[in-house]
């Protein structure tokens, strides 16, 4: 955050490697969750797909509606 404030990026849009965001069905989800949270794995819903170009992620002081992705923010400042 400190970095992303820094060179003025949005942090939402950087490269998040480590970490793996998966689109599923709402009851499927919370299977996935459950069995997840069993094996010690920590699940979060970050968002929902609203229509085939569009979703939503959902934030501490705003909900975010993505569209088409765009270029990462960390090359903005290479």
């Amino acid at each position: 955050k400190k970095i992303a404030n820094f060179y003025k990026i949005d942090p939402r849009k950087l490269i998040s490697s480590g970490s793996m965001l998966m689109i599923f069905d709402k009851d499927d989800f919370l299977k996935f969750q459950r069995d997840s949270e069993i094996d010690g794995i920590k699940i979060t819903k970050i968002g929902e797909v609203n229509c085939e170009d569009e979703a939503t992620i959902y934030s501490k002081d705003l909900d975010i509606i993505l569209r088409d992705p765009e270029p990462d923010e960390l090359y903005k400042v290479l």
